[in-house]
């Protein structure tokens, strides 16, 4: 899904690119973002390639969540980066302020890395990583399920036993 619908760019070429385990200059990515309206959370899944390769050659995912909590003038973002194994590498967690029409101020975001041994990370961590699972299966489902013939549309499933 992200390969087919995401974007190219370059990622966190910012001060969070060493916190993650990249340069400086950022890293090559795919990335697809979507807005969770229902609990008011906003998605990214970011497919990082070796900068090295000329064949895009994955090296980890990194899935990022941002929340504004705007009654609270705060932003807050996560960060998790999964080897491709699924393991749980890095976590960081950036915490902003809001002006008053609740966009982030720039340059007001504390990093921290967090314990992605510590069990509320590793939660949070697996509810991103759910999220972005089940909706890949649900795309793969919608992609792959079966169209009715011309056939089998007049008759009917149960009229050919």
């Amino acid at each position: 899904m992200v390969m087919t619908k995401g974007r190219d760019w370059t990622l966190f070429a910012d001060r969070r690119g060493p916190l993650l385990g990249f340069s400086e200059e950022g890293a090559p990515s795919k990335a697809l973002a979507e807005n969770d309206r229902e609990v008011k959370m906003a998605h990214m899944c970011n497919i990082i390639f070796d900068e090295k390769s000329s064949t895009k050659k994955p090296v980890c995912l990194v899935l990022q969540t941002t929340a504004n909590y705007s009654n609270q003038r705060k932003i807050q973002e996560w960060y998790f980066r999964f080897n491709l194994e699924g393991a749980l590498e890095k976590a960081i967690l950036a915490v902003g302020d809001t002006d008053d029409e609740g966009k982030g101020v720039e340059g007001s975001a504390v990093d921290s890395e967090k314990d992605i041994k510590d069990p509320e990370v590793r939660k949070r961590a697996d509810q991103e990583l759910k999220y972005w699972l089940k909706n890949a299966a649900s795309v793969a489902k919608k992609v792959s399920a079966p169209k009715p013939t011309e056939a089998s549309a007049k008759t009917g499933p149960d009229q050919n036993k």
